[in-house]
């Protein structure tokens, strides 16, 4: 099988829809069913299911789903390994982050890993916490960094770091209670992975009225807190390194907010290897942000 037919396959599968794998791979759309087309014909079945308004996997192309990421998993080390001989690196890593925490917490980690192992040679891939956490437990990643804890079975994990989530307002709205924002604009949810079915339900038993509006990426939700879009819940780490555009409110004192963290991810049943611990506790000793400014909501 032509690799470059499995990937634009793969992209194809993760997206369902041709136009923006196109746009992923940097190749035409006529390109991206050309590809798909002769992976058609070598297996001998349809991939997709293509109507007027979705894209959808048939029982095949669900099938070879899996077997594709391996081969080009497989691939892709190789080739990394043949380059890392090359260059006479010592290391390879493999490391799976949460985009959140790409972000924030793991560039300085891994500057201070670098400097302590220059012989390594590291691969990033950003993703949701949960496909995170699918990276690790298919084996195509050394070490993952989520926002969910392990599952099990596959995925074994430790906690690195624990912090509370914090209700975050646009400093623009100045001295404003909680009960008050939330009546007045949207509050937007689903933003972090593990904490918002509970979250709402706990808002509802204080009696706290609100407009949910879902928002999937924590970065973009601040953003659009920045620009007076609305309020959140958000870990406390996020509010800080938003800087002094967001504010933390006060919440009722029947109002309990959650805890949220930071797990550590590794293949379960495989020694971690010696950089993936290393960067773990790096991660785990990173000091505490700052809090984001607090107004004072006494009068």
């Amino acid at each position: 099988m032509d690799a470059r037919h499995l990937r634009t396959f793969i992209a194809v599968a993760e997206r369902l829809h041709f136009r923006q794998a196109a746009e992923r791979l940097y190749v035409s759309q006529p390109t991206v069913s050309a590809h798909v087309q002769a992976l058609e014909r070598e297996v001998g079945a349809a991939l997709f299911e293509r109507g007027r308004r979705a894209v959808r996997l048939t029982p095949a192309g669900e099938r070879l789903l899996g077997h594709a990421r391996r081969f080009v998993a497989l691939e892709d080390e190789a080739m990394a390994d043949v380059r890392a001989w090359r260059l006479r690196f010592d290391e390879r890593l493999r490391i799976a982050a949460s985009i959140f925490v790409a972000a924030a917490t793991l560039p300085a980690a891994l500057r201070r890993l670098l400097a302590s192992r220059p012989r390594l040679q590291f691969s990033l891939r950003t993703a949701f916490s949960q496909q995170v956490v699918e990276a690790v437990g298919a084996g195509e990643a050394d070490v993952g960094v989520s926002r969910l804890p392990p599952p099990g079975g596959d995925v074994a994990g430790r906690l690195l770091a624990a912090e509370p989530v914090v209700a975050a307002a646009p400093a623009a709205w100045g001295t404003v209670g909680l009960e008050q924002a939330l009546r007045l604009h949207p509050l937007l949810t689903h933003n972090h992975p593990g904490y918002w079915d509970r979250l709402l339900g706990r808002l509802r038993a204080a009696g706290l009225e609100c407009q949910p509006m879902e928002v999937r990426q924590v970065d973009v939700t601040c953003r659009l807190i920045a620009e007076g879009l609305g309020l959140s819940f958000l870990p406390r780490s996020a509010v800080a390194a938003a800087g002094p555009r967001l504010q933390i409110l006060d919440v009722p004192a029947g109002l309990e907010l959650p805890q949220t963290g930071t797990w550590g991810l590794w293949p379960a049943g495989r020694a971690l290897p010696a950089a993936a611990a290393d960067l773990l506790d790096l991660l785990a000793r990173a000091p505490d942000e700052a809090a984001a400014p607090r107004l004072d909501h006494s009068g």
